[in-house]
């Protein structure tokens, strides 16, 4: 993981290209806020379609929002066909890039940032020109001058023209909209301007052909189209309002509130935007959409990726990487598919009770994309066509988490009274006894005997000497039977156990416990420099909800050399893990999606050796420090938190974190760190736990650089110890000593909502504070 980590935050850092395409966003943020200015200011509408002739597509466009753009386009086109083709005008094919590039252009996307810096401020200088012209008009005159009329011509329903180069220059903006006046008897499309407010108005807001500006930076142009469109009035028709377009104003206030709280605003009026023509539609309709969206973009991902499996130069690694991502599109779909029926199982008041489970299964999506692109980081042409196919459902799963985090508030804004749920009794997730919805009466019994120590009998047993049904694991599970329900009960007796165990999603609610763990022991010595990705490196790993392993040892024995190697792999919602052992060096416990507890548990390891993007928290554990390879550092924790709305991080409460036997002598000389940033939002709580002395002063690790400082969490509270003073604690902006207020969100109840669930797994628990 160390070093395919370090190479994926060197390509995010924004250098080369990827500056010039920000600074080059930058800029058409500029221009649509000019656009927004001028149409403010001038009571009009405008349109930009900008389209990349190199890529063959459409880039962006003003208005973002799909049914503004359409509406603004069909009132151009409403010019009938003969006139369009005497004039050359289609904005329905410039919409899907048909003629952009031989019509007006703007220095927006491509350039040197001197020169479009030198454009930004040159418009900036002339909107204060046009700002001060307009104020020093009267109202009257202002309008009138908007929308110049006269016996002769009448503007009806401000349809307007627009102004084209059509492959060459025209002398200026009044030629232009002469000879629209002269080429047309339809006399609700004649504009007859006041030339001196036109040639002060609109040449000083967009550069028309005959700028100066424009001639000198138009040879690094990629293709942008720009129409002013100017009526009497954006909204000259709502005096003629109906209830259909009533219907649609509302719907479009849904989708506005929505697609507010998105990253991805632009797709995500995209998405949401056709369904507000539905003067029925409701908040919860749209989410629903949102996340349909998604999931059928997902499966277009699963369907367009399989040439990528060709690709030339696979070695068997590249091969299993790319299997992998297949089935992580897999898990995506089904997580999908469960958020899709959960809320429309739902209705508006009792929206509010799902959300965790929605936010949970959400932020597991968007794990799963960012694991596909971890296992292809070593063959960068397989990553770049895998992340450039999944940009929409990326886009698109973020935008319906971020949603599903602001749906309270949301839909308060539009007066539906929720309940908002008290967090330590979440309806969804128990009945009224406490367990977990999926658990049947027998399933109660069983573990309410085990929680009170009484003996549970194991539907199957495994033991190496012949005396139990199974000699292996992977054995018993095929024992599984199909559409089993509650709980299914493993007893492994002493013995190491050499083989790779997966629990897969459809064995639910396994049960799985051991004489101790250092006597009952899972070991693998897959690894990363052993040709394996590390999702697949796992001894034992387990997808199914609901695990729980009790008296188990999990080992990777690949040793440091081994590099990333893996333990254990969890990815199981709901799952516990008490009187265990996870022993490895590098990357041990990969913690990688869902809520999971660990309790009375001993995890050792050196580099990012608990890690992964899952709701993780670890209670009143050993955490042992192990002795690196030479020039290595130790790490503790790497959390792959990639989106700022997904609930997940990594909580140590109440363990202690200490050397090992061989380390202690080199304790002082070997820097140990709490952890490193693996991604962007990376989320880690150290609370009410022991620290030794080896623990350096700064506590933190940086990446590479600065990447994540600023956005990372990183958290310390009442810790103890000789290596818990934070006076000389890093001072990155993401890092802070929190109080008790702060704290309480990352205790059991609040953070993987254990009241729940956790009383029925039979482990000891705390659902608040130790003291």
């Amino acid at each position: 993981m160390e070093k395919s980590k370090e190479r994926r935050v060197i390509n995010n850092n924004n250098g080369g290209v990827g500056a010039k395409a920000m600074a080059m966003k930058r800029r058409m943020r500029g221009l649509k806020k000019k656009l927004r200015e001028f149409s403010s200011l001038c009571d009009v509408d405008t349109l930009m379609i900008a389209y990349n002739r190199s890529k063959g597509e459409v880039i962006d466009t003003w208005p973002e929002n799909q049914l503004d753009l359409n509406r603004v386009i069909s009132r151009c086109v409403s010019v009938d066909k003969a006139e369009r083709d005497k004039r050359g005008i289609n904005l329905v094919d410039h919409n899907n890039g048909g003629r952009c590039e031989d019509d007006m252009k703007n220095v927006i996307y491509g350039g040197d940032e001197k020169k479009l810096r030198e454009m930004v401020s040159s418009l900036n200088n002339k909107l204060d020109k046009v700002k001060k012209l307009a104020d020093s008009r009267s109202e009257k005159d202002r309008l009138q001058n908007i929308v110049p009329y006269n016996d002769n011509a009448v503007v009806n329903d401000g349809v307007p023209p627009a102004y084209y180069c059509h492959g060459e220059p025209v002398q200026s903006i009044k030629a232009s909209c002469q000879a629209w006046s002269s080429s047309t008897n339809n006399p609700n499309l004649v504009l007859q301007p006041e030339p001196s407010f036109i040639e002060s108005m609109v040449p000083e807001t967009v550069m028309p052909c005959d700028d100066p500006l424009w001639e000198e930076l138009r040879d690094y142009v990629v293709g942008v189209v720009i129409g002013i469109v100017v009526g009497v009035g954006r909204e000259g028709a709502h005096k003629h309002t109906n209830g259909r377009e009533s219907g649609m104003a509302n719907g479009m206030k849904a989708v506005d509130t929505l697609c507010s709280t998105t990253q991805y605003k632009e797709a995500c009026m995209n998405t949401l935007g056709p369904a507000a023509s539905n003067n029925s539609i409701t908040p919860k309709d749209l989410v629903h959409i949102a996340i349909k969206t998604t999931l059928v973009e997902v499966r277009k991902v699963i369907e367009k990726s399989g040439p990528i499996g060709n690709t030339p130069n696979m070695n068997s690694t590249h091969k299993m990487a790319f299997q992998d991502c297949q089935k992580l599109f897999d898990y995506a779909v089904d997580e999908l598919q469960a958020s899709m029926s959960m809320v429309g199982d739902s209705d508006l008041h009792t929206m509010d009770d799902r959300i965790v489970e929605l936010k949970n299964w959400l932020s597991a999506v968007i794990s799963y994309y960012e694991t596909c692109l971890d296992g292809l980081e070593a063959h960068p042409e397989m990553k770049s066509a895998m992340q450039n196919g999944m940009v929409n459902a990326t886009q698109l799963t973020s935008n319906a988490l971020a949603i599903a985090s602001e749906i309270s508030s949301i839909l308060k804004s539009f007066n539906i009274d929720i309940n908002l749920p008290n967090p330590n009794s979440r309806k969804l997730l128990a009945a009224e006894d406490g367990f977990p919805s999926w658990f049947s009466v027998a399933d109660r019994r069983l573990l309410a005997r085990h929680a009170a120590g009484q003996r549970v009998t194991p539907n199957v047993v495994v033991a190496l000497d012949g005396s139990g049904q199974y000699k292996s694991i992977n054995a018993a599970l095929k024992a599984y039977p199909k559409n089993h329900k509650g709980r299914f009960v493993i007893y492994v007796k002493a013995g190491v156990y050499r083989e790779n165990v997966l629990i897969e999603k459809d064995l639910p609610n396994i049960f799985m416990y051991g004489d101790g763990p250092r006597k009952s022991i899972i070991t693998g010595k897959r690894s990363n420099t052993g040709g394996y990705p590390t999702f697949q490196t796992a001894t034992f790993a387990v997808v199914a909800p609901g695990f729980i392993a009790k008296a188990m040892g999990f080992s990777n024995t690949a040793g440091p050399q081994g590099h990333q190697a893996v333990a254990l792999r969890s990815q199981s919602d709901m799952s516990a893990y008490f009187n265990c052992r996870m022993d490895g060096y590098q990357d041990t416990l990969y913690a990688q999606t869902h809520r999971q507890f660990y309790r009375n548990c001993v995890i050792s390891g050196t580099v990012d050796f608990i890690f992964g993007d899952g709701s993780t928290l670890i209670q009143n554990c050993l955490i042992i420090v192990r002795k690196p390879m030479d020039s290595q550092q130790n790490t503790v924790t790497a959390h792959g938190r990639t989106d700022k709305n997904e609930p997940t991080g990594i909580v140590i409460q109440n363990c202690r974190i200490v050397p090992e036997q061989k380390l202690f002598p080199d304790r002082l000389k070997i820097p140990t760190y709490l952890g490193r940033p693996w991604k962007k939002f990376s989320r880690t709580v150290i609370m009410e736990s022991t620290l030794g002395d080896f623990i350096q002063p700064d506590g933190w690790m940086p990446w590479a650089g600065t990447f994540a400082l600023d956005t990372l969490y990183y958290a310390e509270f009442g810790n103890r110890g000789p290596g818990s003073g934070t006076n000389r604690r890093v001072k990155w902006r993401g890092y802070r000593v929190i109080d008790r207020r702060e704290a309480l969100q990352f205790t059991a109840d609040p953070f993987i909502q254990g009241k729940t669930w956790l009383r029925y797994t039979g482990a000891p628990y705390m659902l608040g504070f130790k003291r």
